[in-house]
């Protein structure tokens, strides 16, 4: 029994229908979150390596996503490293003084003594 050439047409436009799909959704995202950060454009490279290795690995294991769990797990913290950085940057010097941000209760508390 050949195979059906069919199952290969399908198997392309279903990729072609998955990317659509996977653009449409990023557009959805950034149209509610707004579009990416300074430091995300930085490591862009990085982050776009990240996502496509976790593509393939979710697409030649698709019964079997905690294949990739490893793989996910660093590219989560890899970003929230440096969300987090970015967040300790901006607390730390929010004017660009240098200085460490204070509260305002400390600014206005009076010496009791």
């Amino acid at each position: 029994m050949q195979p059906v050439p069919v199952a290969k047409s399908w198997k392309k436009r279903s990729l072609e229908v998955e990317e659509t799909e996977f653009g449409r959704s990023l557009q959805r995202v950034q149209e509610l979150f707004g579009k990416p950060v300074k430091w995300a454009k930085e490591c862009e490279g990085e982050i776009g390596k990240f996502e496509e290795e976790l593509i393939h690995c979710y697409q030649r294991y698709p019964n079997e996503p905690l294949q990739c769990s490893n793989l996910a797990r660093r590219y989560h913290r890899f970003v929230f490293a440096r969300q987090n950085a970015e967040i300790s940057k901006i607390r730390v010097d929010p004017e660009g003084s240098g200085e460490p941000r204070t509260s305002r209760s400390s600014k206005n508390t009076k010496n009791p003594h």
